[in-house]
């Protein structure tokens, strides 16, 4: 059990990752280009991966 748990919490962990990643690509390409949509969709969806995987992982972090 405890096995699986850290291998979500690193799934979680990569997720994230994957997130900040695509924000700063997203952000990147809205600074060089403006208004763009492909910039404005990878930003909006690393944003929302980066704080969804921040929240699950603070909810399955035992409290201290």
């Amino acid at each position: 059990m405890k096995i699986m748990r850290n291998l979500f919490l690193w799934a979680i962990r990569f997720v994230g990752l994957v997130g900040f990643v695509a924000a700063a690509a997203g952000g990147l390409r809205v600074f060089n280009y403006g208004r763009e949509f492909a910039g404005q969709f990878s930003l909006a969806a690393g944003m929302i991966l980066m704080c969804g995987a921040f929240t699950v992982s603070r909810l399955m972090q035992p409290r201290d």
